[in-house]
């Protein structure tokens, strides 16, 4: 689960955080240490630490690198970039409305909607 976590992260643009290990959770981007020394440097044992869900950081990034900003113009920074840098919520100040996706499949090929064209 973890690899799938991590290569996941690299498609959404993520890249290697090789410093995420400071606190052992911060990042799936983190290739885990399998020798765990968080707990006691004297009594270093082999652990499993691989990490179950996302870290901060990732979410971190994935929020920033995606959240949906209005008035952003391709090529230009956006104010609102400051504000998610520095963790503050601008969401409702800032996004639009979410829509709901369009969804066809396969099976909805044969229907009679003419927007639904395989090709």
């Amino acid at each position: 689960f973890f690899t799938v976590m991590h290569e996941v992260g690299h498609t959404l643009g993520l890249r290697h955080n090789f410093i995420a290990s400071e606190d052992g959770k911060s990042s799936v981007m983190d290739y885990p240490d399998d020798l765990d020394t968080f707990s006691d440097p004297e009594e270093a044992k082999f652990g499993n630490h691989y990490l179950s869900e996302l870290g901060k950081y990732d979410l971190y990034a994935i929020k920033y690198g995606y959240t949906p900003l209005q008035g952003e113009t391709r090529g230009k920074r956006h104010p609102a970039l400051d504000l998610l840098a520095n963790g503050q919520d601008i969401h409702e100040k800032l996004s639009p409305e979410p829509k709901n996706p369009l969804f066809a499949t396969d099976e909805n090929v044969f229907e009679f909607d003419p927007r639904v064209n395989r090709w």
